[in-house]
């Protein structure tokens, strides 16, 4: 009797430890992704290639590297890192963030290659005189 107990205590283990497997994978989190950008409206997810670039699990946490590229411009690409949380037996985008892109136009800061230089700004007072005095 003592036995039959030992063995279904090291199956129901097995078991749930197989089952939490299953859910620590690379498509299980990409199901996730999918799911949290079919809720955002306004993407065009028809133009771009998604790939799941390294995925990483802390315990009930992953984090995930997702490179999104334009079907229209290959070069055109932005990498973005997505926090998951486990769910019970499925994952969630818990927040997401841009790690880096490629490409014109993925970084509205950045000046094309060879493009001049903005001027500074203008000083508000000249320099090196001093404020003007109130009259009586």
């Amino acid at each position: 009797m003592r036995y039959v107990l030992v063995c279904l205590a090291g199956l129901a283990v097995m078991a749930s430890a197989g089952c939490n497997r299953g859910l620590r994978t690379k498509r299980a989190v990409e199901e996730a992704i999918d799911a949290h950008l079919k809720q955002r409206s306004g993407l065009r997810m028809q133009s771009m290639t998604t790939e799941i670039v390294n995925v990483q699990f802390h315990g009930d946490t992953a984090d995930a590297d997702v490179r999104f590229s334009s079907k229209e411009s290959a070069q055109t690409a932005v990498t973005v890192r997505y926090t998951l949380r486990q769910a019970g037996d499925h994952w969630v985008v818990e927040s997401s963030s841009q790690q880096m892109g490629s490409g014109p136009g993925t970084n509205p800061h950045e000046m094309p290659a060879g493009a001049p230089s903005p001027p500074p700004p203008a000083p508000t007072t000249a320099p090196n005189q001093p404020a003007p005095e109130a009259s009586h």
